[in-house]
C-alpha cells in the first residue's frame, strides 16, 4: 500500500470493514482512476516541461479493461472547495479514448477560498470511491499519487499514512494492491519532485483477477517494464510448480489449465508417484532469502488422503522470477479399492480430486537489491524518514534507508502457501470384468447347448417283448411302444444316455 493518512473518520473505519455485498456481480467491470490534485501535486500540475498528463493518458490506455464502466476523478479533501466533491468525477462511462482524454485535460491544481492549495485526505477519497463511484459493488482503484498525503495540513505525515496503511492492509474486502513506481523527475515553484506511485486496489474478491489481468495485458508490459509491485497479499501464491516430466512408464502427468492431472494410477495397490518438477518465485520485489518447504495434500470431495512430500525442504536466495531447479515431489497414493457389486466390475477408473500445498514457514522476505536501487532515486529524504519510523530507527542493515514505510509489509510474512489442483484417475485392471463376460458367455453357450439337446429328438431301439421297435424322442417326453403280440411299454426320453423303460 501507498503511504496515506490514518483513518481518522469512524464513517470511513466502517466502510473497509464493511461486506462486499453478494448481489450478482456487474455486467461490466468497474474501473476508477483518481489522480490527486493537492498541493503536494503542485510540480506535476506546474512545471511546463512535466510529462505527467501524456503518463496518465498512456497508463489508462494500457490499463482499462475491454467493456469496462470507467471513471476518471480527481481527488484532493472534501470540504475545502465549498460544494465540490472530493473525488469529483471527471467522465464516467464505457470505454472512449476521446471523452476519457478530455476528461484528463480537464485536471487543474484548484485553490481554497484562502487562496492555498487544498490537503490532501487519502481515505476519505477511497472510502467515498467504494461507497459512490463503485456504488459498493466490487471493482477495480487506481489511484495516482505521490505518497504525500496531510489531512487538513496535519504534519504528522508519516505516523498518518503507515496507520492508515496498515488498516487497508489488513481489511479483508481489499483482497490485493499492486504498486508501479514511476520516476517522473518535475520542478514546481514551490519544491521538486522525483517521481509517483501509481497504486492498483482490488476492492472484493471478483476485483482481484480483474486487476491481475490489467497489470498482465500486453499494452501494460510494453508501457510499464518493470513488473507491479507486490503489496498485497503476500502469504498467496508465492510459488509456481512447473512440471517437467514424468518417472515411470505407467504414470502419465499433464498440466491442463488449472490443475496438474495424474494419470494411469493402479488402483490395485498402493503406489508412489514421483513428480520431477522446478519452482518459480511468485515475488516481486521480495527475494526468499530463507524458508522451509513441505508439502500437503488436502483431499476434495471425500477423496482418500495421499501423503505427499517434497525435495528440497528449504529455499535460499531465490529473487523475483529465478527458478528452484531439481524439485521433487513424491505422492504416496493408496490402494483404492472398486465400488462394490457390478457397478465396481463395470469401473474402469476414479478420479480423485485434491490440492497439493507447497508450504512456506519460517520465511524470511529481503527486498531486491536492484529495487532498492531504484527507490533511492525516487523517494529521497521522505522515504529515509519513513523507514525510520517503521523500524523506531533501528533498521536492519540490509534495508537502505530509501524506502517507504509501506513497502516492508514482507518483514511481517511467517509463511505463505500456494495451492496447486491435482486431478489423479486411478486405473482399474479389466481383468475381473473380462472373466465375468466369459463366465456369462459360457453360461449362455451351456444354456444353449441344453436348449438344443432338450429339443432335439433322439431314435432308439428298444425291446418291447419279443420285438425290437424304433422309437424317436426327446428328453423328458414320454410315449407308449406296444408290440404286436400286445405288449406295452411306456418309454420316457433323457437329457443323456438311453431313455427311461418301464412296464405301461
Amino acid at each position: 500500500m501507498l503511504l496515506w493518512c490514518g483513518l481518522t473518520g469512524l464513517g470511513h473505519a466502517r466502510l473497509l470493514a464493511a461486506p462486499v455485498p453478494t448481489a450478482a456481480p456487474a455486467p461490466a467491470p468497474q474501473e476508477v482512476y483518481l489522480v490527486q490534485n493537492s498541493g503536494w501535486m503542485e510540480p506535476f500540475y506546474l512545471d511546463p516541461r512535466s510529462p505527467f498528463l501524456p503518463l496518465l493518458r498512456a497508463f489508462i490506455g494500457a490499463s482499462v479493461l475491454p467493456g469496462a464502466r470507467v471513471t476518471i476523478a480527481s481527488f484532493n479533501q472534501a470540504g475545502q472547495l465549498g460544494d465540490t466533491p472530493s473525488p469529483l468525477p471527471l467522465y464516467t462511462g464505457p470505454v472512449d479514448g476521446h471523452a476519457m482524454g478530455a476528461a484528463l485535460g480537464r485536471l487543474t491544481l484548484p485553490r481554497r477560498a484562502d487562496g492555498r492549495y487544498t490537503d490532501a485526505d487519502y481515505n476519505g477519497a477511497l472510502s467515498n470511491t467504494i461507497a459512490h463511484l463503485l456504488g459498493g459493488a466490487p471493482g477495480v482503484v487506481w489511484m495516482v499519487t505521490n505518497n504525500k498525503n496531510s489531512r487538513s495540513n496535519d504534519q504528522h505525515v508519516v505516523e498518518n499514512t503507515s496507520r492508515f496503511s496498515s488498516q487497508l492492509m489488513n481489511s479483508a474486502f481489499i483482497s490485493q494492491i499492486v504498486a508501479y513506481p514511476i520516476r517522473l523527475p518535475a520542478q514546481g515553484p514551490t519544491f521538486s519532485e522525483k517521481g509517483l506511485v501509481i497504486y492498483g486496489i482490488a476492492y472484493g474478491d471478483a476485483a482481484a483477477p480483474l486487476l491481475q489481468q490489467a497489470c498482465g495485458s500486453a499494452a501494460m508490459r510494453r508501457l510499464v517494464v518493470d513488473h507491479p509491485v507486490r503489496l498485497k497479499p503476500l502469504t498467496v501464491d508465492p510459488l509456481t510448480l512447473t512440471l517437467t516430466g514424468a518417472e515411470g512408464s505407467a504414470v502419465r502427468l499433464r498440466r491442463l489449465a488449472d490443475a496438474i492431472l495424474i494419470d494411469g494410477v493402479p488402483g490395485a495397490a498402493a503406489t508412489q508417484v514421483d513428480i520431477p518438477a522446478r519452482l518459480t518465485s511468485n515475488y516481486y520485489p521480495q527475494v526468499i532469502d530463507h524458508a522451509q518447504l513441505r508439502a500437503d495434500w488436502l483431499p476434495d470431495g471425500g477423496a482418500p488422503a495421499v501423503a505427499a512430500e517434497i525435495e528440497p525442504q528449504s529455499i535460499t536466495a531465490l529473487g523475483p522470477d529465478e527458478v528452484l531447479d531439481g524439485v521433487r515431489v513424491h505422492l504416496a497414493v493408496p490402494a483404492i479399492a472398486r465400488a462394490p457389486g457390478l457397478a465396481g466390475l463395470l469401473q474402469g477408473q476414479r478420479q480423485l480430486h485434491g490440492r497439493l500445498r507447497l508450504q512456506l514457514t519460517d520465511v524470511h522476505l529481503v527486498l531486491q537489491q536492484a529495487f532498492l536501487d531504484k527507490m533511492r532515486g525516487l523517494f529521497g529524504a521522505d522515504a529515509e524518514a519513513a523507514g525510520r519510523q517503521v523500524s523506531g530507527g533501528d533498521r536492519p542493515s540490509a534495508l537502505p534507508a530509501a524506502l517507504p514505510a509501506v513497502f516492508l509489509g514482507h518483514e511481517a510474512v511467517a509463511s505463505a502457501s500456494t495451492d496447486v489442483p491435482v486431478v489423479i484417475n486411478v486405473v482399474f485392471s479389466p481383468w475381473p470384468l473380462i472373466l465375468l463376460l466369459c463366465a456369462l458367455l459360457s453360461a449362455a453357450l451351456l444354456a444353449a447347448l441344453l436348449l438344443i439337446a432338450c429339443l432335439r429328438e433322439r431314435t432308439h431301439d428298444i425291446a418291447v417283448g419279443s420285438e425290437t421297435m424304433r422309437v424317436a424322442v426327446r428328453p423328458f417326453r414320454s410315449t407308449t411302444l406296444r408290440s404286436r403280440a400286445g405288449t406295452r411299454v411306456a418309454v420316457t426320453g433323457r437329457l443323456f444316455g438311453r431313455p427311461r423303460v418301464t412296464g405301461a
